[in-house]
């Protein structure tokens, strides 16, 4: 019985202290504590807190109080006012665990609250506060004081729920003027305790890109013990389902995170509210991998990104210590489609510039004027290594088993020494930019072997009718930040050779029309000849290409170039010469010319030229060009030479011609009155022949 009697005076006893708090709370006046919560507040932080609205208290076991109008003062040099405003602010607590000295927070609703957080030109920022907490707080690497209930540093508050409606966090850089906002529709976390686990779901807008998240985080004791601090998340944003499930480490002091990630879209140009624009609408897309690492150096492994039926995987590291971004890794792809990288919106290419000079699509130039983008080579250092297995530049054109290294730093940008199949062949890259210069030059090195360019033209399906292989040597030098001034001032060679092969009437068919009026005569009614060479050199200095040697040889006709090409201008300005060893029809061997621009090139017969025909019937002596086509007609029997050969040497400017004993170096645009001379000698025959060429 005395059990009983004890048990029941506990009781009472608790009932007495339940209902005289329940009294106590009953009597207070939430207006009589407005002023004195001020000014603790503004003492603890050293910021006026104003409680300009009603402020209500509800009476029961689990008492709420609600407050209306509050704001916290900005600091003294902020851009607004207040830092905080709030509409209603509601806490709701249980009163039973005060008795034991437990603060338990049932319940936290805040009403549209509007935070901004700024940073001033001098780099204060205004959470900075100077009250008395402020002062008393412990800096970052010292270890949180424990709770105990006996005394000391007083025990965290258990928050059991969290809700926030129609928030705004806006983020202001006074020094740059960029402004960032995060909008909250609606934010709610939830758990059973301090040690448990956090279940939140939010949802709302950063930089009015929409995005909203749910799952599982750690516990609030993890952060406060500066403990591993776990996530599983699931959302979307920008339109991507993203998941994250992983854990960071010390999360207080120097996280570091091991979070596998994955990405999933549509269309990248939905970041560009967020990216400052630029992104093109590429997808489907996706990205996966894991994020490691810490301080000022992360690492991404087992990346593996896809963009439509594009490919990319490896290992990415990104250092953030140095005077620039630092990235480098190895990366591999089975294939990379251009397809999938050219995107849809916009035409593009518009040239806005008054003289046609931008490079777009409208322009008359092939070398732009836009600027290359050095700003972007200075603004991280590069060493990567990207292994391209096939590279789809079009439907009809394929780059395989490419070794590409990438080197950036301070603005130069190293490319090679890279490799490359192309059609059977290969192809040996080194690309040099010197960014950091104040005016950038550029040095190009590619070798090419063994290229099969009949198999190339099939496959482009522009013509069946031609075999061979060709290969060259490229050494380019220039200067300038735009394509266009590079281009206008190279300095270097150029040379394509091409080797045997067999070439058919049907490729007639895909030439110009002007150009299969100049050379259709010459094959005769062969089906096909056989290809000796084809033979391209230039010596380039200033942005003028100057030809060395330009030869096309088959076992039936010959053409023979010689000219220029003006980069500065974009202008070639090249003759050849034509010569058949069908004796039936070398009268009628039709120079022509080449000119326009390179983006418009213009094929035409040169009346003038025409006329060489006869004056070669005359012995008249005629242009170098001429004289290498009558060389190949006086070989043709004996092939005792191929004139490849004399091309490949460099060949003779000055050519002796039957029937005339003296040397010239005359170009093809002099020497007219000579031809003219002769074109009055030349048979009947031959000339309707000329003139039936042009319809006449």
């Amino acid at each position: 019985m005395k059990l009983k009697w004890i048990l029941t005076a506990l009781l009472a006893i608790v009932v007495a202290v339940i209902v005289a708090g329940y009294i106590a709370i009953t009597q207070i006046d939430p207006e009589a504590y407005r002023a004195e919560i001020e000014t603790e507040a503004e003492k603890a932080i050293g910021r006026k807190l104003t409680l300009a609205g009603p402020m209500d208290l509800k009476v029961s076991l689990t008492p709420a109080i609600t407050i209306e109008d509050v704001s916290l003062a900005n600091a003294s040099w902020g851009s607004r006012e207040q830092m905080v405003t709030l509409k209603r602010l509601e806490v709701e607590m249980s009163l039973v665990p005060l008795i034991s000295g437990d603060i338990k927070i049932n319940r936290i609703v805040l009403l549209e609250p509007d935070i901004l957080l700024e940073v001033n030109k001098q780099g204060q920022a205004n959470w900075s506060f100077e009250g008395e907490a402020a002062k008393a707080a412990p800096k970052a690497e010292e270890k949180p004081a424990e709770a105990t209930a006996e005394g000391g540093e007083p025990k965290l508050p258990e928050i059991t729920s969290v809700r926030i409606e129609k928030g705004l966090v806006t983020y202001r850089d006074l020094a740059s003027g960029q402004e960032t906002r995060l909008a909250l529709g609606e934010f709610t976390g939830k758990n059973n305790g301090l040690g448990t686990p956090l279940d939140i779901a939010i949802g709302g807008s950063y930089q009015d890109v929409p995005f909203e998240f749910s799952g599982t985080v750690g516990a609030v004791t993890a952060l406060t013990a500066n403990q591993p601090y776990p996530l599983d998340l699931k959302g979307s944003f920008a339109g991507a389902a993203i998941a994250l499930t992983g854990e960071i480490a010390s999360p207080m002091s120097g996280p570091q995170p091991s979070v596998d990630f994955s990405v999933e879209g549509d269309s990248l140009a939905a970041f560009n509210p967020i990216a400052g624009g630029g992104l093109p609408p590429l997808g489907p897309y996706s990205l996966s991998g894991k994020l490691g690492g810490s301080g000022d150096t992360y690492k991404i492994t087992g990346l593996a990104a896809k963009v439509g039926g594009s490919d990319l995987s490896g290992d990415v590291t990104l250092a953030m210590g140095g005077a620039r971004p630092a990235i480098s890794g190895s990366l591999a792809s089975e294939l990379l489609d251009m397809a999938d990288f050219s995107g849809e919106e916009g035409e593009g290419g518009e040239d806005k510039s008054a003289d046609g000079s931008g490079g777009g699509k409208d322009s008359k130039y092939v070398f732009t004027e836009d600027p290359l983008p050095l700003e972007g080579l200075r603004a991280a250092d590069v060493d990567l290594g990207l292994k391209i297995a096939k590279l789809r530049l079009d439907e009809k054109m394929v780059v395989s088993d490419i070794d590409l290294p990438v080197k950036l730093k301070g603005g130069d940008l190293a490319l090679g020494p890279a490799k490359a199949g192309i059609s059977e062949g290969t192809v040996d890259l080194n690309l040099n930019l010197a960014g950091s210069r104040s005016t950038p030059t550029m040095d190009l090195a590619l070798a090419a072997d063994g290229i099969d360019y009949g198999k190339l033209l099939r496959k482009q399906e522009v013509t069946k009718d031609v075999e061979g292989t060709i290969g060259g040597d490229i050494k380019l030098s220039g200067a300038g930040t735009t394509p266009r001034s590079i281009a206008s001032g190279l300095n270097g060679k150029v040379e394509i050779i091409g080797d045997e092969g067999v070439i058919t009437n049907k490729l007639l068919a895909v030439v110009s029309a002007g150009l299969s009026e100049v050379m259709g005569p010459l094959l005769g009614d062969d089906k096909d000849s056989k290809l000796n060479c084809v033979v391209a050199r230039f010596n380039v200095k200033n942005g003028v290409a100057t030809s060395k040697a330009i030869l096309l040889d088959t076992s039936t006709f010959t053409v023979a170039g010689d000219g220029k090409i003006d980069l500065r201008t974009e202008e070639p300005d090249l003759y050849f010469d034509t010569e058949s060893r069908k004796a039936s029809i070398a009268s009628l061997a039709v120079p022509f010319r080449v000119g326009g621009t390179l983006k418009s090139i213009k094929v035409t017969p040169d009346p003038v030229g025409t006329a060489l025909g006869a004056a070669k019937a005359a012995g008249v002596v005629v242009n170098p060009l001429v004289g290498l086509g009558v060389i190949v007609a006086e070989e043709a029997a004996g092939e005792e030479e191929n004139p490849c050969v004399a091309a490949l040497e460099g060949g003779s400017t000055a050519v002796q011609v039957e029937g005339d004993q003296q040397q010239q170096e005359q170009q093809p645009s002099t020497g007219q009155g000579t031809v003219e001379d002769a074109v009055k000698g030349a048979t009947e025959g031959i000339e309707k022949g000329i003139k039936s060429l042009f319809g006449d």
